[in-house]
């Protein structure tokens, strides 16, 4: 991934850029590690739901800096939905899907031999309703 990818991605000073990208990589290694999609060619007439990055810092008490996070979530909320957020690394484990969910591929982690694919869930991710 390069270095402006990730600058306009993380909207961060280079200083914390590579803490930003490992962050990024993490969560997408915890999402590889536990199947959260499969790379499929996009089926026909399907709406493909977009992802984005949140990104927060956890600080301690005395706000230095302990932990850069890194979250790829669905572009797909409704209004009126009420959000609860918790501080749950692998949260998506418990979000099994009933019916067909399709993402994008996420920018920078993208490769030359599966850049046609796309993403179907096995598994809920932040951001989409059925979580």
């Amino acid at each position: 991934m390069s270095l402006r990818l990730i600058k306009k991605q993380c909207r961060v000073q280079t200083l914390d850029t590579e803490k930003w990208l490992e962050a990024m990589r993490s969560e997408m290694d915890s999402m590889s590690e536990n199947q959260v999609w499969t790379l499929v060619e996009p089926p026909e007439g399907v709406k493909l739901i977009g992802c984005k990055w949140v990104f927060k810092k956890k600080t301690d008490m005395d706000s230095n800096v302990q932990t850069y996070k890194g979250r790829l979530v669905a572009k797909a909320t409704f209004h009126d939905y009420e959000i609860w957020q918790m501080d749950v690394k692998t949260a998506f484990l418990n979000g099994k899907l009933e019916e067909d969910v399709y993402i994008t591929q996420q920018e920078g982690f993208v490769t030359s031999e599966n850049a046609r694919k796309v993403c179907k869930l096995q598994r809920s991710i932040y951001g989409l309703k059925q979580s």
